[in-house]
């Protein structure tokens, strides 16, 4: 089977495996709309992911890196254009210093993508019939320049957006960077969206970088309710 096939087929299986991240500009700022990707693999830093063994965490070299290109925008490179790995997705977008929403239903494609995290915020609302909106927000704190608000703003946008039902969640800033082991590491997050049996779930893989090393810290299904830290 094919990168591409394993990772449409699981991808949250596919990303326990491997480093999967959004590269180069958006299709479009707004979201909902399907678009052409391609899923390219990449040799450009190493990528590590963390294992125990006698109780100690150690690093194994064992998690391949993966890179989500749009199609349309000029930045795939030659070698990914005459590999023909294309597929297509609905686009979560994003615009930088507001937020985007994505009304997800039973049309189109079964992925949702959205840029990489390094300090935006997610939020989502689940409904009984499987369907689903989300949220990505890159929102700027006034009192901080060039720092996103802290969550318990954005929380506050997200009831504005969803209301204060149980069926909703965030993942802030404060969680994925918490994700954090070693000393001079920054922690981001890679967010999918994946209708399985007719019911759109949401998806977080949790990275440290460091330097050139990747190393990915979890895979997780996104559950309603704030996520603090």
């Amino acid at each position: 089977m094919s990168h591409l096939k394993e990772f449409l087929a699981d991808p949250p299986q596919f990303m326990r495996r491997n480093h999967v991240i959004f590269k180069g500009m958006g299709p479009e700022m707004q979201g909902g709309n399907v678009h052409e990707f391609m899923l390219v693999e990449s040799n450009n830093h190493p990528a590590r992911r963390s294992i125990a063994a006698l109780g100690m965490s150690l690093g194994k070299v064992d998690a391949g890196v993966f890179e989500i290109r749009a199609c349309t925008t000029g930045h795939v490179p030659q070698q990914a254009q005459d590999s023909g790995d294309r597929f297509e997705a609905i686009w979560g977008g994003y615009q930088a210093g507001a937020k985007i929403r994505c009304d997800l239903g039973d049309k189109g494609p079964d992925l949702m993508l959205t840029p990489e995290l390094t300090g935006c915020t997610v939020a989502f609302a689940t409904q009984d019939n499987g369907s689903a909106s989300f949220s990505h927000y890159n929102l700027m704190d006034p009192l901080m320049p060039r720092q996103t608000l802290p969550v318990s703003n954005m929380v506050a946008e997200a009831h504005v957006d969803f209301g204060y039902g149980s069926n909703v969640g965030v993942l802030s800033k404060e969680v994925y960077r918490n994700k954090v082991k070693h000393r001079g590491g920054a922690g981001r997050a890679t967010v999918i969206g994946w209708r399985r049996k007719g019911e759109w779930t949401f998806w977080v893989q949790y990275i440290e970088v460091k330097g050139a090393v990747y190393q990915i810290r979890d895979v997780q299904q996104l559950r309603p309710g704030i996520r603090f830290a």
